[in-house]
């Protein structure tokens, strides 16, 4: 092992005075202290590449000036194009402060837009720690793309960011077009840790992707972790700040967040969007809250697929919201087995903007969809609570054997619950305008627990045919608690014959409120006259809807503008021959007379 300590301004590859050039540091010795700290750079000013390799340890220590400048830094593409490599087994680049601060600048420094790629591949490691935990002492920083474009590339590699205090991750930032990016593959590992005192807003671990438009952040894992964690202290995970894009792409890779408020927003302020594929995994730990936020005052995404997991789980307060930030859009889509699970005492998941303004409301939707994809939370989901005007606000989609779990589901004004083939394991409860669609034109939806219709909701069903309609099945009771709506919609000219009956609704129980406050309203047929009725059997009950009149066929408009015009013919003719016989001259004393 070869050992190389660096506590003055030490090696900088690439700049104003040093033409482009290539070093491999190897054996070296130690330069003596001095007022700032150590610096490994390449491309300051001028175009420069530095490789660390064969198990050399580099550390850069801290120098005598008590403020940043006293920290030690990796400085690469700062005004020009600088690349680091650090490879191979037991290889080693180490930043440590010691109350100064330590940091690593890739790609730009706020004042001078550049280029800067530092890759750490095969084994090796890259440490920025600070070491001091006295209260005030200044944390880590790590900025890719500030100003410029930053890239750090792991591949079998690790990344350690360790303060005893505050730390701070800046991946695409300052604007015109500034690009960050972290990218880890093949085992890799991304571990950002604070020790520090819990001091309430100082010693906490940020992680901004995507910070000041028109810039561009983004975190990709495959087959890689990143552990996050600052123990009594808060972990904040932002994606796409005000007019910044930020993104987040894991593939057979996990992702833990651990604090005592830990929070993840996508879309916060500006465009951002999250994947899981391939069994991946977020967790989200707090001691006290746990938050995910999508469309967090901005517009967000996240898409859990291929057997991949979420789990909020705060133990004080819990917290999903999907596009329910007044002027936020966010959606959530759990497909092809994957879950979310929202767990704890206080937990509460919001779908749609619960701000009755609506010149600030916004659009949540979640769709979960195949066989083992789960939603399952330990207590409320909301949907909707915004415009009693009637626009829809919030969607819960649940299909093709998705299943969500939860003690109560609200879908109040602005909500949305439809599907085909999904379950609710819960009661669901339907308020306001709040409006249940089942199928997707036309399908089915299983509730195992109880239905209730509120007063002014709607209950919307969909027929195609004599056998194709909408379903609803219900494993607990079915009631009403005021008058609401059962609109009924026949599709694509299907138009049934009178006697015709439909089945949309079993239950183990339709309570009598259910039929005295429905009010039925028909779309499709005209007239025609429906009837809603209640029948039993041993398996349950059953609501049924009854056709005895059926409105005559209308006319297609082409025929009707055909007859009009015929009949403004044959109207027009016949007065004429009308005025031809009251005008048939005659002869008047010799005089032809009209």
């Amino acid at each position: 092992m070869r050992l190389l300590v660096l506590s003055f301004s030490a090696i900088v590859v690439g700049s104003a005075s040093v033409n482009a050039a290539t070093v491999f540091l190897g054996d070296a010795g130690i330069i003596p202290v001095g007022s700032e700290g150590a610096i490994l750079g390449a491309g300051l000013g001028a175009p420069g590449s530095a490789e660390v390799n064969g198990g050399t340890i580099i550390t850069l220590l801290p120098g005598a000036n008590l403020d940043s400048t006293g920290g030690p830094k990796i400085d690469v593409g700062d005004g020009s194009t600088g690349d680091l490599l650090i490879t191979g087994s037991g290889t080693e680049v180490r930043a440590i402060g010691n109350g100064t601060g330590a940091r690593a600048e890739i790609g730009g420094d706020f004042f001078d837009a550049g280029t800067g790629i530092v890759n750490i591949e095969s084994g090796a490691r890259l440490l920025i720690q600070e070491a001091s935990i006295a209260p005030g002492a200044l944390g880590t920083q790590v900025f890719l793309g500030a100003s410029g474009t930053g890239t750090l590339n792991l591949k079998s590699g690790t990344l350690d960011v360790l303060s005893g205090s505050s730390a701070y991750f800046e991946i695409g930032s300052v604007g015109g077009g500034a690009m960050g990016s972290l990218n880890a593959v093949n085992g890799s590992a991304i571990n950002i840790i604070g020790s520090g005192v819990p001091i309430d807003g100082q010693n906490d671990i940020i992680i901004d992707v995507g910070k000041d438009g028109p810039s561009t952040g983004s975190i990709n894992l495959i087959e890689s972790t990143m552990s996050v964690s600052a123990s009594g202290n808060n972990v904040m995970l932002n994606l796409g700040k005000p007019n910044a894009l930020g993104t987040l792409s894991l593939n057979d890779a996990s992702v833990s967040l651990t604090g005592d408020d830990v929070s993840l927003k996508v879309g916060n302020g500006g465009l951002a969007g999250a994947s899981l594929n391939n069994g991946s995994s977020l967790t989200m730990a707090g001691a006290n809250e746990a938050i995910l936020e999508i469309g967090s005052d901005g517009t967000g995404s996240m898409t859990i697929e291929g057997g991949s997991s979420v789990v909020v789980d705060g133990q004080v307060y819990s917290r999903i919201a999907v596009g329910s930030n007044p002027g936020s859009n966010g959606s959530l889509s759990i497909l092809s087995g994957s879950s979310v699970l929202l767990s704890g005492p206080n937990a509460v998941m919001d779908i749609g903007d619960p701000s009755p303004n609506g010149s600030d409301s916004s659009m949540g939707v979640v769709t979960i969809s195949g066989l083992g994809s789960s939603l399952s939370t330990d207590t409320d989901i909301l949907v909707g609570k915004c415009c009693d005007n009637g626009s829809t606000r919030g969607i819960l989609s649940v299909s093709d054997g998705a299943v969500v779990t939860t003690p109560s589901l609200t879908i109040d004004s602005g909500g949305i619950l439809m599907g085909d083939g999904g379950m609710i394991v819960g009661n669901v409860y339907v308020q306001r305008t709040g409006l249940v669609s089942p199928g997707l034109s036309p399908g089915w939806l299983t509730i195992d627990g109880n239905l209730e219709l509120g007063s002014g909701s709607v209950l919307e069903l969909e027929f195609l045919s004599d056998t194709i309609f909408d379903r609803i099945i219900t494993l607990g009771t079915v009631s009403a608690s005021g008058p609401f709506e059962i609109v009924l919609s026949f599709l694509d000219g299907y138009r049934p014959i009178a006697g015709q009956t439909w089945e949309f609704l079993s239950s183990a129980s339709v309570s009598d409120t259910f039929l005295s406050n429905a009010n039925i309203v028909v779309k499709g047929l005209g007239a025609s006259s429906l009837f809603l009725e209640r029948s039993d059997n041993s398996a349950g009950q059953f609501l049924q809807v009854r056709a005895e009149a059926i409105a005559p066929v209308p006319l297609p408009p082409t025929l009707v503008l055909v007859l009009g015009a015929l009949f403004s013919l044959f109207a027009f003719r016949h007065s004429k021959r009308e005025c031809e016989c009251q005008a048939e001259p005659q002869v008047v004393g010799g005089r032809l007379a009209v």
